[in-house]
């Protein structure tokens, strides 16, 4: 099971993979809201930069509870160059 904010511990199915002889096990919670670690992936994941984050958020494209943010809705679109 893998806790849950506002269901407590939530039952899971295991995976049926293993690796060098031992199960994998979730690494945290689900996340509690759709969209919730969106901002998390572009900026650490992807290294994306705020401006060019709030410019996906303005044309919909990304959604999430912390893309609302008045900040994040200002500042120019960016778009990517190449090599980015």
């Amino acid at each position: 099971s893998v806790a849950h904010p506002t269901h407590g511990a939530v039952r899971v199915t295991a995976s049926p993979f293993h690796i060098d002889g031992e199960p994998m096990t979730p690494v945290g919670p689900a996340p509690y809201r759709p969209g919730e670690d969106t901002r998390t992936v572009l900026t650490e994941l992807l290294g994306y930069e705020p401006a060019r984050i709030a410019g996906l958020a303005r044309l919909g494209a990304v959604t999430g509870p912390d893309l609302a943010e008045p900040e994040a809705a200002a500042g120019p679109l960016v778009h990517p160059q190449p090599g980015e």
